[in-house]
C-alpha cells in the first residue's frame, strides 16, 4: 500500500510539468532499461539494475502521461505520417534474468508492451556478462578503463577477462543473461524478443566479416529459437558508424537502436533510432524531467 500511495502521490505532484512536457516533447519518447531486480542485490555495474519499486513508480508514471507503444506501431505511425508527440516505448538491452521475470510483470500488470534485446550467443551458455563480473567492476566507474575495454578490446569479453578469474557464482542469478525457456514462456503479443548482435561486442571495431556474422546469426538464431525472425536491432554500448548502419540494413533488419537521446521524430533514420538511456540510480524527479521533456527542452536552449 505504501508504493501504491507514494506513486499516486507522486503523479499528482508531477501532473504539472508532464503536461507542459508533451507540448515540449517534438516526438515519441523511447526508454532503454537493462535489468530490474528485487531486494537488494549487490551489481558490479548500478547504472545497470534498476530496484523493482522505482521501475514501477516510473512506469506508473509513464502510463499516466504517454501512450506507451510498440516499436512496431511508433514505426507505422511515422511511416504514415502521422503524429507521434505523446507516444513512448519501453525497452530492454540484454534480456536479464530480472527483466523478463520482475520488469514484465510490472509492465503486464499496467497492460504495457515492451521490447527486449536479446544477445543470442548469451541464453544457452552460463557466463554472465562481463561488466557484472566482480573481476571486471572498474570499468563501472573508470571512464578510461571502460573506453578501453569498449573500444581498444572491442567489448570482447574474451580479452577483457585475459588473465582475470571469472567468478560466475558472484553474480546474482536475477543479474544473469535469461536461458532460451524464460525467453520462450516470455513471449506474447505485447513482448517482443529482437536481436542485440551474438556476442555483444563493439560493432564498428569489427571487420566486415566478423560485423557480417555478428548480425547475420543472431538473427538466425533466434528465429531458430524463437520461431520469428527479428526486426529490429539495438547495437551493443550503444555504437555505431555509417558502415555498421548499412550492414544493418544489408542484413535485413528494419531498423536499429542507439542511445542518443533523442526523440523519435518524423526525421528519424532508423537505421540509427534514438532511445533515452534511463540509469538505474535515477530518483523519480529526475525520470519525470527527462520524461515529460523538460530536460530535453533545456538542453536544447542551451545549446547542447
Amino acid at each position: 500500500m505504501s508504493l501504491l500511495r507514494d506513486v499516486v502521490y507522486g503523479a499528482i505532484r508531477y501532473a504539472g510539468p508532464a503536461t507542459i512536457g508533451r507540448r515540449l516533447r517534438p516526438g515519441a519518447l523511447v526508454l532503454c532499461y537493462h535489468n530490474v531486480v528485487e531486494g537488494a542485490v549487490v551489481a558490479e555495474d548500478k547504472g545497470l539494475h534498476l530496484a523493482r519499486s522505482d521501475f514501477q513508480a516510473q512506469m506508473a508514471w509513464l502510463a499516466t502521461h504517454f501512450t506507451v507503444v510498440t516499436l512496431d506501431e511508433l514505426h507505422a505511425r511515422v511511416s504514415s505520417g502521422r503524429s507521434v508527440r505523446g507516444l513512448a516505448a519501453v525497452t530492454f538491452d540484454d534480456a536479464y534474468v530480472g527483466a523478463m521475470t520482475h520488469g514484465l510483470a510490472v509492465l503486464r500488470a499496467l497492460g504495457l508492451p515492451a521490447t527486449v534485446f536479446v544477445a543470442s550467443g548469451y541464453p544457452g551458455d552460463a557466463r554472465p556478462f562481463w561488466w557484472d563480473l566482480p573481476a571486471a567492476a572498474g570499468a563501472a566507474t573508470d571512464a578510461a578503463r571502460r573506453t578501453r575495454f569498449i573500444e581498444d578490446l572491442r567489448g570482447d569479453a574474451e580479452a577483457i577477462l585475459v588473465g582475470v578469474p571469472a567468478v560466475p557464482d558472484a553474480v546474482a542469478a536475477q543479474c544473469r543473461p535469461a536461458t532460451w525457456d524464460l525467453l520462450r514462456a516470455s513471449r506474447s503479443e505485447s513482448v517482443r524478443l529482437e536481436a542485440h548482435s551474438v556476442t555483444h561486442r563493439t560493432l564498428p571495431r569489427l571487420t566486415d566479416a566478423e560485423l557480417d556474422q555478428e548480425l547475420r546469426t543472431c538473427a538466425t538464431t533466434l528465429e531458430q529459437e524463437l520461431g520469428s525472425r527479428p526486426r529490429w536491432l539495438a547495437y551493443p554500448y550503444g555504437r555505431w558508424d555509417t558502415r555498421v548502419a548499412a550492414a544493418t540494413r544489408a542484413v535485413g533488419y528494419l531498423g536499429a537502436w542507439t542511445l542518443a537521446g533523442r526523440d523519435v521524430t518524423a526525421r528519424t533514420d532508423w537505421a540509427s533510432a534514438p532511445r533515452l538511456n534511463v540509469p538505474a540510480g535515477i530518483a523519480l524527479d529526475a525520470f519525470v524531467a527527462w520524461g515529460s521533456g523538460l530536460a530535453h527542452w533545456r538542453s536544447k536552449a542551451d545549446g547542447g
